[in-house]
Formats: C-alpha cells, structure tokens, sequence
C-alpha cells in the first residue's frame, strides 16, 4: 500500500499541475490537489492532529500484532492496508505539510491510493466484527 501510494503521488506530482482535471467530464476524474485537512479538506490546520491519530493507530497495532498474527488473511490485509495507507499520509504530512489527493469522484470528494486503503481496512475490519458469529453461537 505504502510503495503503491508513493508511486502513484510521484507520477501524479510529475505529470499534471496542481488544480487541473483530466477528463473533467467523467464521473471519477485525475485532479491534483494538496489537501491539508483530513477527508473532504476539514480542519486543515489539526495537521499535527491527524499525525498524531496515524502514530496511535500503527502503534496500536504494531504493538497488538503477533495475537493478531493467527487470525484470518483477510485480517491481515485489512490490518495492512491501513498501516500502509496510515504511514503514507503521515509520511506526506509531516515532510510537506498536506497530502497530494488526486482520484476526484464527481460530487463527492477527492483522495489518494492511501486513502483506498484505510477505507477498505477499516471496511473489512468492520465487516468482519459484524459478520463474525459471537462466542458460543450454534454454528448453525
């Protein structure tokens, strides 16, 4: 997660100015933009804030990793793509002050490949608590 967000924000940096779309007719559209806030540009000056939540997170899990270690693949991608995603944006954070987003869904709000992992790291991770059957449920 972490090396396909970095590639994917250099190619981004390189290749288009900052503010303009490509295919600004489409649904979902490249447009780069520096986002100092968190999701949707809130609070852009809690940069430190948002830093601080991403340190707390991969903490939390590095240091909850190994009983963590036997549980399912699908855990194990989830836990992944949000620690990927979690240090990509600190990263950027913290070296630059705002994080490049350039994935512009119409109407709706503009991320990265970081942001796509934390979203489906948390998704499975919420799927999974509410799918999972509580102990000593018949199996069925």
């Amino acid at each position: 997660m972490l090396v396909a967000d970095r590639l994917s924000k250099i190619l981004v940096v390189s290749h288009l100015r900052l503010g303009v779309a490509v295919w600004p007719q489409s649904p979902v559209t490249l447009r780069r933009i520096e986002n100092r806030g968190a999701a949707f540009g809130i609070l852009p000056e809690a940069q430190w804030l948002f830093v601080a939540v991403a340190v707390l997170v991969i903490a939390y899990i590095a240091t909850h990793w190994r009983p963590l270690a036997g549980e399912s693949w699908l855990l194990q991608l989830a836990l992944g793509t949000l620690v990927g995603g979690a240090v990509a944006n600190a990263a950027d954070r913290v070296v630059q002050g705002y994080v490049v987003d350039f994935i512009a869904v119409r109407n709706f709000a503009t991320f990265n490949v970081a942001d796509c992992g934390i979203t489906v790291g948390v998704v499975i991770m919420i799927a999974r608590l509410v799918l999972r059957p509580s102990p000593g449920a018949p199996d069925g």
